[in-house]
């Protein structure tokens, strides 16, 4: 990975002055100017423009003076030479004061050198050495770790000891501080000193444990290292960054600060060990009184790494070191952990120790897992309050990101599955949306009423093609959400969950509405809030209104096609009409056969009238069931044509002069006729009962003696049937019944419930 190299900015920020403040003062630039042995600093374009113009920090006159002699400096000897990226990342190490010369006497070093033993003889004459040198291992601006045989025990060792040039009064207490350090802190992390000594000139060496390995950054380079034995690269390297925190927790709880924490200074044994190193500039932040380690409060020179140093360092003011400065250079080390570049950079110290000191917060890429970043700006925050409290609060953050990484793999699966779906809601969206543009053009061209978009949606729903394109969306969806349960169930507290969560949620309840499904788009949205979600719900009140309106006109036309509404009163008028007609004939032909009772016209059309009577009086009576279907509006309407027809009939046959015999087998065949009628529309079965109507008008005509009885015999058998087949038991499993309604309403929906999108 990555990023771009920081550079000051031009403008003069209130943290640019502040920093050109500390840059321009005379200690800063001398020791800035001697970090590196054999290096000087340059002053940049910047440093040169506000010294030609003679700026500095309001209120400080001594600036100008100090930064000119600075210059002076610089430029006396060539300007000096621009520190490259390599000497960026090495440790800055103060150089000897100006009292101090190559090796000026100090009584009180002196004293305390002559208490260590001798490990290397400068002449045969002395006892035997108990160190063998070898090769050399490694060199630093001051040190040289080389290889050696303890020959007293027969291992092989590390030796540190002080480059020639470099054995001056200062270096050589930094070198006993270090071993201090070291010997003060025995944790399986922390590389062991196992003695402290003198060379043959009389200088310090530590005899450090001989590791076989390589630095962390040797093996950070690779990222299919051998070391690594087949783990993914970030999981190994946070592991061993969780050590390293161990390591640095247990030194703080000793009241050391290492100072100079970076991957350079982490070894990784072949066995994968893992060991802090350089503990030269570690500090001490409680005073024991020996006056062995240098305390942090006295800390008043530029120290550490420019590319991972901690604002608070650059300020070269001891009262603000703490354990949280480690825990800044723990979390520079995981930045460049995750990006593969240091937390400061720039081609100049100024423009390094700039990027240090404002410490911004870093735009990590994507390809970073958010919780990572969150842990490494936070690490790595300018203000020390902002950052974890300890190392141990930093490890137990990187322990629960390893904890919690299994769900944010989920939350990867899902969110590539949101994606499949969100492409597929497209797709599916776009064939509704042709579906129902057909539906209302085969209306159109079949000259039937064009329905509505809510009409032609509901239609268009349960067809094989749109429903196919539903089950796939529906399936994506449920994929997705799958996989966040998963990641729920791994990490409860996911924060990345609720927002994919929510977008899925939103995109479900976006198709549910093209879908008219009200009750599950209901759902998706409940509790959710914002402008999207305002937004589907504005949209929900419309499509429940607009479902509500088509449900109302379709529970009206299975109303208006339902033959059990109003059953037991079609039963009831044909048993009252039945027993009229049977019962008033059948009185009538005994009274004229036994009695010599004469009928006249008045009388006939006396129960005419009483008949069209009797149907007025039973609509209105049940006006509420036979007006609330289409069905039963019809058999309303022809009874009282019927009533009407056989009244009208009965005059025009008087005026005629017909005999009443005559009128009797009239009467029949207006009643089979009226019954055919609606054997047409809607009652097959009844041809059956309009077939023995006209049987008796037949028969009446032929024998007219006979006409009453047979008015009587065929009411009575015809109503029976018609009874029968109206009789609200047959409701339930009659299909003759349901296709009867179909008849009368051709485009009704006769099922008991309407269909669901």
């Amino acid at each position: 990975m990555t990023s771009s190299v920081e550079r000051p900015p031009q403008a003069l920020t209130p943290e640019r002055i502040t920093f050109d403040a500390l840059w321009l003062r005379a200690d800063m630039a001398q020791r800035t100017a001697g970090l590196t042995p054999g290096r000087t600093l340059r002053p940049g374009p910047r440093l040169r423009r506000l010294l030609s113009e003679g700026g500095g920090a309001p209120g400080d006159g001594d600036l100008n003076e100090g930064a000119a002699r600075a210059l002076a400096v610089a430029e006396a000897e060539g300007e000096g030479e621009l520190l490259s990226d390599a000497a960026l990342v090495e440790t800055l190490t103060p150089p000897p004061n100006e009292t101090e010369g190559a090796l000026a006497p100090d009584p009180a070093l002196a004293a305390r050198l002559q208490t260590l033993p001798r490990l290397l003889r400068a002449d045969s004459g002395d006892a035997p050495p108990e160190l063998a040198l070898g090769v050399t291992l490694g060199e630093g601006g001051m040190g040289v770790v080389r290889q050696a045989r303890q020959l007293a025990l027969g291992r092989e060792v590390a030796v540190k000891s002080l480059r020639p040039e470099a054995r001056h009064p200062a270096a050589m207490r930094r070198l006993l501080a270090e071993a201090m350090v070291a010997g003060q802190l025995e944790h399986p992390e922390i590389l062991p000193i196992h003695a402290l000594g003198r060379d043959e000139d009389g200088a310090p060496l530590l005899v450090l444990k001989r590791v076989d390995g390589l630095s962390w950054t040797e093996v950070a380079r690779e990222p299919n290292h051998a070391l690594l034995e087949g783990q993914e690269p970030i999981v190994w390297h946070l592991q061993v960054l969780m050590r390293v925190c161990r390591a640095v927790h247990f030194a703080h709880g000793k009241g050391i600060l290492h100072r100079d924490l970076k991957t350079d200074n982490v070894m990784i044994g072949r066995h994968g060990e893992v060991y802090v190193l350089d503990w030269g500039i570690a500090v001490a932040l409680h005073d024991d009184g020996s006056g062995a380690i240098p305390l942090a409060r006295d800390a008043d020179e530029l120290v550490g790494t420019p590319t991972a140093i901690a604002p608070e360092m650059v300020q070269a003011k001891g009262a603000l070191l703490s354990p949280r400065t480690d825990v800044y250079l723990l979390g520079a080390m995981l930045h460049e952990l995750l990006t593969g570049r240091p937390r400061h950079e720039g081609t100049e110290v100024a423009s390094v120790l700039f990027a240090a000191f404002i410490s911004a917060p870093y735009a990590y890429p994507p390809a970073v897992p958010q919780e990572l970043a969150q842990i490494a700006n936070r690490a790595c925050a300018r203000d020390p309050e902002a950052r974890f409290g300890s190392a141990d609060a930093l490890r137990l953050a990187l322990h629960g990101y390893l904890e919690h990484r299994a769900s944010t793999v989920l939350v990867q699966s899902a969110e590539a599955r949101l994606g499949d779906f969100s492409d597929a809601l497209l797709h599916a969206r776009a064939s509704l949306a042709s579906a129902v543009a057909a539906e209302r053009e085969a209306a159109l061209a079949s000259r039937r009423r064009v329905p509505d978009a809510t009409e032609a949606t509901l239609a268009v729903l349960p067809r094989p093609e749109v429903a196919a394109v539903r089950l796939d969306v529906e399936g994506l969806a449920s994929a997705a959400r799958a996989s966040l349960q998963e990641a729920v169930r791994a990490w409860a507290d996911n924060p990345a969950v609720p927002r994919l969560e929510r977008r899925l949620r939103l995109a479900e309840a976006g198709w549910q509405l093209d879908c008219l499904d009200v009750a599950a788009a209901e759902a998706s949205l409940r509790g959710l809030e914002g402008t999207e979600a305002t937004g589907l719900l504005d949209g929900l009140q419309r499509a429940r209104q607009a479902r509500q309106v088509w449900q109302e006109r379709q529970q009206r036309e299975r109303d208006d096609g339902d033959p059990t509404i109003g059953a037991r009163t079609r039963t009831f008028f044909a048993a009252v009409i039945g027993v009229w007609f049977s019962l008033t004939p059948a009185v009538g032909a005994v009274a004229r056969d036994f009695y010599g009772w004469r009928p006249t016209f008045g009388m006939h059309l006396s129960a005419g009238i009483v008949f069209l009577g009797l149907v007025g009086v039973g609509a209105i009576w049940a006006r509420q069931t036979m007006r609330r279907t289409r069905l039963n509006r019809s058999v309303l309407r022809t009874g009282a044509v019927c009533a009407l027809a056989v009244t009208f009939e009965r005059v025009v046959a008087a005026m005629l002069g017909m005999s009443f015999d005559a009128m009797v087998a009239l009467d029949q065949f207006t009643f089979g006729l009226t019954i055919a009628l609606m054997a047409a529309g809607a009652w097959p079965r009844l041809w059956l009962a309009s077939l023995v109507y006209f049987t008796g008008a037949w028969v009446a005509s032929v024998f007219p003696e006979a006409s009453l009885w047979t008015l009587s015999a065929a009411t009575l058998t015809s109503m029976t049937l018609v009874a029968f087949q109206w009789r609200p038991a047959d409701y339930a499993t009659n299909r003759v019944v349901q296709i009867a309604a179909r008849r009368v309403l051709p485009d009704c929906d006769v099922q008991d419930q309407p269909p669901s999108p």
